[in-house]
This record gives C-alpha cells, sequence and structure tokens, in this order.
C-alpha cells in the first residue's frame, strides 16, 4: 500500500510525478519570461527602475517572494542550500 500525501489523498509516487512534470513546463517557460540585462546601458536602466519602483539601489530583478523550503543534505555542499 502506498502512502498518501497530506495535502490531497494522492500518493507519494504520483505526488512526485506531478511536481516534477510542472516543475520541467516552467523551466521550459523560462527563456521566454526571464531575461536579465547584458550590456552595461540595459543593466544601468534596469537598476533605475526598479529604484523608481521599490527604492532599493543596485538590484537587476527580484523573485515573486515565494518561499520554498529546501532540504539540505549537509555535507560539502550544504551552503548551496
Amino acid at each position: 500500500m502506498q502512502q498518501s500525501t497530506d495535502f490531497s489523498g494522492i500518493s507519494k509516487t504520483s505526488a512526485h510525478r506531478i511536481v516534477h512534470r510542472v516543475t520541467a513546463a516552467i523551466a521550459r517557460l523560462r527563456p521566454r519570461f526571464i531575461r536579465f540585462p547584458l550590456l552595461a546601458n540595459e543593466i544601468r536602466n534596469a537598476q533605475i527602475r526598479f529604484f523608481d519602483i521599490a527604492r532599493f539601489p543596485r538590484v537587476l530583478g527580484c523573485m515573486d517572494c515565494t518561499h520554498v523550503k529546501i532540504q539540505s543534505y549537509g555535507g560539502a555542499a550544504a551552503e548551496y542550500f
């Protein structure tokens, strides 16, 4: 018997498969929606526009305030988590 997830009663295997497919689909959209400026004038314009919106100096972009808990596995690469 498979153990069910605690949010909708589907199996952990199904939840994993769904999350994997959805994140892969979102990642495929990255080039369409995520772009950082490369040229010096683009960088400066982005910084000015962001400062005008949020009053943070020298910022090029931000995340949407979504916090995702990532499990650190410790070891030599722990700081990456």
